[in-house]
Parts: C-alpha cells; structure tokens; sequence
C-alpha cells in the first residue's frame, strides 16, 4: 500500500490596515508570519497617528504599511511629518502690500492648515480717506501664522491764520489713496512782501479744496495796494487834504491815513491860514498830508472910490481883496465912478477940482473942501 505524505502551508495572512496619510488621520494594524525551523509564527505591529511639535511647528506620527521580508506589505512602519506656521507681510500701516498666512495645527491626529491671505485696498471718501491692511498675527503660538486686518483712516487738514493782507502763514496736508496705498501731499507757505514803496503788494496763501469739500491745500493769491493823496486848496487855503499810504513788512500790508481841512488862525491883527498839503515822504507819490502855515498880509485892491484893503481869513482861506462898486461922478473931490479921474464931466457950473486921484494927497483941508464943493451946487 502507497503511503501519502501530508504537506501543511500557512501563508501571511495579509492582515494589515491603513487608514491614514501622511497628514495623520487613521491607524495602522498588521500580522507578519514567518515560517521557520518548521514552525510559523507571527509579528502583530500597529499604531494610531499622534500630534507632536509644537504650536507654531505641529507634527504627526503617522503610520502606513509596508514589506518587512517581501513584496507584500506586512507590517506597520512609523513616519513623521513636520510643518511650520509661516506669514509674509509687505506692506504697513498706510497699505501698499498684501498678506500671505499658512496656521497648521494637529488635533486628534490630523495634521490640518488654515490659509489666510489679502491685499491692502482703499476706502473712505476724498478728504476722508482710509486702507485696509494686513498684517501677520499669532493665532496659537508666538510665531504670526494668519492675516489679519486693520484700518488707516487719515483726515485732510489746513490752517490758514492771516487775511487778504497778509499777516500769516499756511499748513495743509492733503490725503489720497490709490492703489490700496495712502499718500500725503503736503503744502504750506509763509506771506511775503512785494511790489516797491508807493505801490506794495503781498503774497498770501489761503486753504482751497483740491479734492473736496474740505481744505486741504495752499494756495497763492495777491493783494496790491496803490499809495493816494488828493488836496483840493492852495496855499491860502480854502480845501482840504485826504491821503492813505500804503506799507508792507514782515508779509503784513498796513496803511497810514492822514487828513485835514484847512482853517483860520492868529488874531485880527495877524491872521494866518492853517492849510494841508500833499506831500511824499515814502516814494514818488504823493501819500501824506502835511500841515502848514501861511500868514495873511494886507491886501489892496481897486482903485478911487472902489479901493480896499483887507488882512483877514474866514472859512480857513484868506479872504479876497475886492473892490467896491462904482457910483456915478459928482463935484466932490473923489474918483466916484473909479476911473482913475476926479469930477470929470460934469454939467453945469466949472467942479474946482479936476484932479487926477495921483493928486488926492493935495485936497484942501476939510473945512475949505466943504466951501470949495459950493461952487458946484
């Protein structure tokens, strides 16, 4: 009889698990057998993915199969994955940049990341202008590991602290944003004297919106001043004197007014005029009124009958000689009709007393004129 031989063969049994990768997450098991010295025995290996690291810098151990003695994987293997918390930031706080943030972390096992990112952008109106910005920020740890946002708001501002004559100076700054980027443009000046004595002039600077309702740049402008005086009398008087000069120093205009109106003064026996003028004192024309006196001398006019003299000032201007009016030519001894003749042309009985007014001095006394003129009735 044949006798059979009996052969017994176990196999791995190819019992192995993985339900992770290498961002953690599952759990390996596995049984190796090997068979030697006629006997089979096995290898049991396994493991959960675990966190490890730190905040900013998380790892897991994660486990995966693999061949230990052959082409079939039969055994659970350990491996680590390490990541970083990182963040670049390139802008600042009036914008200009953007923002890129990776945050991992490792929880239950599982390595996961957060991204965060943005780009700095404009807002606000035209004199109220603002950007938002990002920066990097620590989320877990002491490294920064997200983006985060922030605000910039700017205001346009001017000051302006003197008049159209000057006398001050000016301060604006004028925000923009473009391009997610706030800008400043800043103007300013101080106000200055100009043009020469008799005509000054000033430059200065007020606030003017550029981009809105309100202030927010210098701007130039000029004030121009012209010196003037006017006098409408003589040197007799009889008017009046009005003047204003004009100056400009440390970038201020001013102005000097001076005025009269001319007028009597002294006493009956010496009379005068107290009359203003226009006169220069700064530049080529006239722009002051300068005070004098003239005195009034005796003044003779007319001729005969007709002459007068008169020293006197009424109204504040000298008073005008001027001669009486005529009358007709009677037998008296005196030039009536102011012609320069006595008792010319007369009718009648012959008037002793054809002299010329030259003659006047050599009249008769009083007493024997009176007899003389009877001749003539």
């Amino acid at each position: 009889m044949l006798k059979m031989k009996k052969i017994s063969e176990t196999y791995d049994m190819k019992v192995f698990t993985d339900s992770g990768d290498y961002f953690g997450g599952g759990s390996c098991s596995a049984i190796d057998w090997t068979c030697a010295g006629g006997l089979l025995t096995s290898t049991d290996t396994g493991g959960d993915d675990t966190c490890g690291g730190t905040a900013d810098s998380p790892t897991i151990t994660y486990y995966t199969c693999g061949a230990s003695d052959g082409a079939v994987e039969d055994t659970c293997q350990a491996d680590v994955t390490e990541e970083s918390d990182i963040c670049t930031d390139t802008g600042s706080p009036l914008g200009g940049g953007m923002c890129s943030a990776v945050d991992w972390t490792c929880t239950d096992g599982v390595l996961s990341r957060t991204s965060s990112e943005g780009m700095d952008s404009c807002g606000g109106t035209a004199d109220n202008p603002n950007v938002t910005y990002y920066t990097c920020s620590a989320s877990d740890g002491a490294v920064a590991d997200i983006c985060q946002t922030n605000v910039t708001a700017r205001s346009d501002t001017c000051v302006d602290d003197g008049s159209i004559l000057g006398g001050g100076s000016c301060n604006a700054v004028d925000w923009t944003c473009n391009a997610g980027m706030l800008n400043a443009f800043h103007s300013g000046g101080i106000d200055i004297c100009g043009g020469s004595a008799d005509n000054p002039n000033v430059t200065y600077y007020t606030c003017s919106a550029s981009d809105g309702s309100v202030v927010d740049i210098c701007e130039t402008d000029l004030t121009e001043r012209y010196d003037s005086c006017t006098d409408d009398g003589t040197p007799y008087g009889g008017g009046a004197c009005s003047a204003n000069d004009w100056d400009c120093y440390n970038g201020v205009l001013t102005n000097t007014e001076t005025s009269g109106t001319d007028t009597c003064g002294g006493t009956t026996e010496n009379p005068f005029v107290s009359y203003f003028y226009c006169s220069s004192y700064d530049g080529t024309t006239e722009d002051a009124c300068v005070y004098s006196e003239t005195a009034i001398e005796p003044v003779t006019c007319g001729i005969g009958e007709c002459q007068r003299t008169v020293q006197a000032c009424e109204n504040g201007q000298a008073v005008e000689c001027v001669p009486g009016e005529p009358s007709a030519e009677v037998c008296d001894g005196f030039d009536n009709d102011c012609d320069g003749t006595v008792d010319e042309g007369l009718v009648g009985e012959p008037c002793p007393y054809p002299l010329s007014v030259v003659e006047r001095n050599k009249i008769p006394p009083a007493g024997l004129m009176m007899t003389l003129r009877s001749f003539c009735i």
